[in-house]
């Protein structure tokens, strides 16, 4: 008897859908690795090709990497794919012929997608096109028709929170509090106030004052595989205070979960700032295809503040664009390569529709467009100008505007016009007149702008009235005047003479008194209670100067009655803008005929400037007399110093000369550093401490005027935050300003423009640096690998009061990798060297007095590794020549000079100089006069004592006496680069071929104490 078995519809269900699924079905397999191929299972009868694609890119670059698949139109278990390699050729074989579909793949390229019909051999030829993004943002100035644009960028989420809907369309928001964010104009509260903005996103924790633990505003989900560059930018306001947190995090499951973004954290007490985030780690083909970015506001479990946040942006940035493409109303009116068009002759109160599309190597993008109502109203024609000789007049003319479709005819509404000197309204005209007179103008450069007043009533707009946009800029320039080297001896007796003002009669000419007389007075009659009066120059003409240094000088001679300290002489300079006081000299001494010399060149150069004495004070009784004489205002270039000459014979028949010359270091910057990154420092536990360098008032002497523009220092670790800063006085006393680093690139130099540059002062000392705060074992600080100029290159603080040198108080021997650029500079930096006595001790020997405090990572790089690059700035200096007996003898780049001409006669006299060759000047050292064959002092004071070679390049040989117990070497910045005990050795081999190119100073110490140099050249 047979068994029978019950009916189970549920196992009858499983497996027909377990059937349905395809798990007994081939699949196709998939592989990223270049040269796999995934066969189609297909019997044994199939008829198989071999199929040849060549792939390339309308970009033109390699296509490498494209993935290339073939799936069967009607059995897509038919699957074949490769990447491609750098030859851009791939080839399939044992493919089953039928009906195919092609398909690629590559970052920041279309898709493509076509159908094959594939029964034989062959070879097929396909190209990807770029991805074609549009312009962004276009928007037309209505009065002057010109339309400007950004860049195309791949933009895959963007809002400005302008629209009412909040959140905008695709954002989430999620909070624990009852309130969380929210979008306002005005989001401020009583503990968290924020600056003025356009309307923004904020979560403030401070008005809420409930569980702001989780406040996330989160975007929509993008896909971040199209290019390799993503970045998330957005603007945001946010303090920091009463404990408040704030990131952006990211999600990959649908914010199921939230990671940390690095380096997101926003700056405190900074008011609304522009952050730039990298997503470069998140992108490309290999990148997140679904992803999430939220903006979490964290109370911390406080009653806390808030953040604010406005016009997010994620995108990359898109392939060059060739040109782009502008319309009105969509008829294409012209292309450009800028991002800027300016459309013409369009309708005044008539709505239109501009376009811009960019043009790739494979086609126009779609356009982006914007809608405007035109305000254009057609401006004069034909403007120009001129200054008749011998006059302090301009004269300008013009011609009535018109409209090119309707020639010869009057435009509507036409009243007059306005003329502007230097965006100053200057005059009106109105009616028919085409020409005006500009009396009296100064000396100096001047802009004009003419424009066409209307009348709208023709246009609709009865009782309006509107300006044109201007026509053609006219441009004067007033060169006048005294010309450098301007010179004062007031020998003719009178003010007139080179066009002095005097601000009032106490200002004289004294025929009988000067240096040697006559000389300008500034005399006590008549009597003068709470008086100003100047002397003031004619301009004077210092524009075109490349090269050299602007000077003034002047003896000055004075007599106090009564030296009470209240009655002043200021010496000014007016650059065209301003006047500047170079110094203010009170009545509390007798000056007789001193000399004062001022450098001016950064008030001036390139400008028109006056000069002026001003005489000011309580009353005038107090003093005797102001006397000035002898001015003379000039250029000078630098010239080689402290020019020295060596006679060597008999031992080489040669002289040897060494000169130095400041501009020969590096130009605008002022550092103490090598421009190598050799290591890092940082708190052993991690934490908050300061670093500066410091410059006094003497080493800035000649800056004096000039502005601080930019840090550049070298950040070595990615987790650290910055903030630059700058103090002024001894031992850092005030702080006047600090700039967070709002986005670095660890390991490199990293140039930092100031927001508000700074003016340095005379007589004043300053200090740079920036506040570093680091987690535990990140190092960030760079440092070069020393040795330090102690007190100079190396301060440290841990509270930014107390300040160390981080050589003597750690045994650092380093200096920070900062240094600050000083703006407009056209000449060298000068050279920062401590008093080389003070460097005598051997640092490397210096033990440190807090040890553990600080530390340095011990990184594997070593000096030279991360190099500064080279300055961009151009020099001006071209060369050296060579003087003997007046004789041009030949031309270096170096700051030494050999003389080896067989011809010297001995024991007779040779005079040398040098003469330092710019480009449109020179400047003339002192001479130096050798005896050949005569033994120098100095050679007489280190008897026995040889240098060999000098220069040299590899090896130095030092010689040395039984007296010589101490040598150390220095170099032009005053850093001790080597230093050793020498008592009792003949000679000291050392090796220099690490040495940079220059001049060096050799010091011996002897056994009495007493010290001397000799200079070493150090050639490549």
């Amino acid at each position: 008897m047979k068994g029978h078995f019950p009916f189970r519809t549920d196992i009858l269900v499983f497996i027909i859908l377990f059937s349905l699924s395809g798990f007994f079905q081939p699949k196709p397999s998939w592989s990223a690795n270049i040269g796999t191929i995934s066969h189609a299972i297909h019997q044994d009868d199939a008829i198989l090709i071999t199929i040849t694609i060549h792939v390339s890119l309308s970009t033109g670059e390699n296509p490498a990497g494209t993935l290339i698949q073939l799936v069967g139109r009607d059995n897509p278990n038919l699957y074949y794919h490769q990447q491609v390699p750098e030859s851009g050729i791939i080839v399939f074989t044992e493919v089953v012929e039928t009906v195919y579909v092609i398909k690629a793949y590559k970052t920041g390229y279309y898709n493509y997608n076509q159908e094959y019909t594939l029964y034989v051999n062959q070879t097929l030829n396909i190209q990807l096109d770029e991805l074609r993004y549009s312009p962004r943002k276009p928007e037309v100035n209505p009065l002057t028709l010109q339309a400007t644009w950004s860049r195309p960028l791949a933009v895959v989420a963007e809002t400005d929170f302008e629209e009412e809907i909040f959140p905008p369309s695709g954002w989430e928001t999620r909070s624990g509090s009852a309130v969380g964010w929210f979008a306002t104009n005005d989001g401020s509260s009583e503990y968290f106030i924020i600056e003025p903005h356009t309307r923004y996103a904020v979560a403030n924790d401070d008005a809420a004052n409930d569980n702001g633990c989780c406040d996330y505003l989160i975007t929509p989900e993008v896909d971040l595989t199209g290019r390799n560059n993503y970045f998330l930018q957005y603007s945001g306001f946010y303090t920091g205070l009463y404990g408040h947190l704030a990131s952006v995090e990211y999600s990959t499951d649908h914010g199921l979960t939230w990671q940390y973004l690095p380096s997101s954290a926003p700056l405190p007490f900074v008011g609304w700032i522009t952050y730039r985030i990298s997503l470069a780690g998140l992108s490309g083909q290999n990148g997140l295809d679904q992803v999430k970015f939220a903006f979490h506001s964290d109370d911390n479990g406080n009653w806390a503040s808030g953040w604010a946040v406005d016009d997010v942006l994620i995108a990359a940035d898109s392939i060059q664009v060739l040109e782009y493409a502008l319309f009105i109303d969509g008829e294409l009116v012209g292309t450009t390569a800028d991002t800027a068009f300016v459309f013409e002759n369009l309708v005044f109160g008539q709505q239109y529709t501009a376009g811009v599309a960019a043009l790739y190597s494979s086609g126009y993008s779609a356009p982006d467009t914007c809608i405007f109502t035109s305000r254009f109203l057609f401006p004069p024609l034909n403007t120009a100008g001129v200054m008749p000789i011998n006059t302090d007049y301009v004269h300008l003319t013009w011609d009535a505007p018109e409209n090119p479709e309707l020639p010869g005819q009057p435009v509507p509404g036409l009243t007059g016009y306005s003329i502007y000197r230097n965006d100053s309204l200057m005059g009106e005209i109105t009616g028919t007149a085409y020409e005006y007179f500009d009396l009296d103008v100064q000396p100096g450069f001047h802009t004009y702008n003419i424009t066409a007043v209307y009348d709208l009533e023709p246009y609709g707009n009865p009782g309006e009235v509107q300006e044109s946009m201007p026509g053609e800029p006219v441009d004067i320039s007033w060169i006048c005047c005294n010309y450098l080297p301007f010179t004062e001896e007031f020998n003719t007796g009178l003010f007139e003479t080179n066009q002095w003002t005097r601000g009032g009669d106490n200002w004289r000419i004294a025929g009988q008194m000067g240096n040697p007389y006559p000389s300008a007075e500034f005399y006590p009659w008549p009597g003068l209670t709470d008086y100003a009066q100047p002397l003031t120059s004619s301009s004077i003409i210092a524009t075109g100067i490349i090269d050299g240094k602007i000077y003034l000088e002047f003896d000055l001679d004075h007599s106090p009655v009564n030296p009470t300290g209240t009655e002043f002489l200021a010496i000014e300079v007016f650059d065209g803008s301003n006047w500047i006081r170079l110094e203010e000299i009170d009545n509390l001494k007798i000056i007789t005929w001193e000399t004062k010399k001022y450098d001016i060149t950064w008030f001036v150069k390139g400008k028109l400037f006056n000069i002026r004495f001003l005489a000011f004070g309580s009353d005038v009784s107090n003093i005797a007399y102001w006397r000035i004489d002898n001015i003379n205002i000039y250029r000078a270039c630098d010239a080689p110093e402290d020019l020295d000459g060596y006679s060597y014979y008999p031992y080489m028949p040669r002289v040897e000369l060494y000169w130095n010359f400041a501009p020969m270091a590096p130009p605008d910057w002022l550092f103490y550093d090598d421009g190598s990154n050799y290591d890092a420092i940082g708190l052993t536990g991690g934490g908050t401490f300061y670093t500066a360098i410091r410059f006094t008032s003497q080493q800035l002497e000649q800056y004096a005027g000039r502005t601080i523009s930019m840090f550049r220092f070298f950040p070595v670790e990615q987790g650290s935050s910055f903030k630059l800063m700058i103090w002024k006085g001894a031992g850092a006393a005030q702080l006047i300003y600090q700039q967070p680093v709002i986005a670095y690139t660890p390991g490199a130099w990293n140039d930092i423009q100031l927001n508000l540059p700074q003016t340095i002062l005379p007589n004043t000392e300053y200090w740079f640096g920036y506040v570093c705060n680091h987690p535990s074992y990140d190092y960030s600080a760079g440092v070069d690998n020393g040795p330090a100029v102690a007190g100079f290159g190396d301060m440290i603080s841990l509270d930014g009061t107390t300040w160390e040198s981080m050589v003597t108080a750690y045994a650092l021997n380093y200096n920070w990798n900062l240094r600050v650029m000083v703006e407009s500079a056209e000449g060298g930096v000068a050279e920062l060297m401590p008093a080389v006595d003070t460097l005598m001790a051997n640092v490397s020997d210096v033990k440190p007095l807090k040890a553990g405090v600080f530390k340095r990572a011990g990184l594997s790089r070593r000096a030279g590794t991360e190099k500064l690059p080279d300055n961009p700035n151009e020099r001006t200096f071209r060369y050296f020549q060579v003087y003997r007996d007046n004789e041009p003898l030949g031309i270096t780049e170096e700051t030494y000079y050999i003389d080896t001409d067989s011809g010297l006669i001995p024991w007779e006299y040779y005079s040398y100089y040098v003469v330092a060759v710019y480009e449109d000047c020179e400047g003339i050292s002192e001479e130096v006069e050798v005896r050949y064959g005569e033994i120098s002092t100095e050679e007489v004071e280190t008897a026995g004592l040889k240098l060999f070679p000098n220069p040299a390049e590899d090896e130095l040989i030092i010689g040395l006496n039984n007296d010589i117990i101490h040598i150390m070497i220095v170099d032009k910045l005053g850093r001790v680069v080597y230093a050793r005990d020498v008592k009792g050795e003949e000679s000291v081999h050392l090796d220099v071929s690490h040495y940079k190119a220059g001049i060096y100073l050799l010091k011996f110490l002897n056994n009495s104490g007493d010290s001397f140099t000799r200079k070493l050249v150090v050639a490549r």
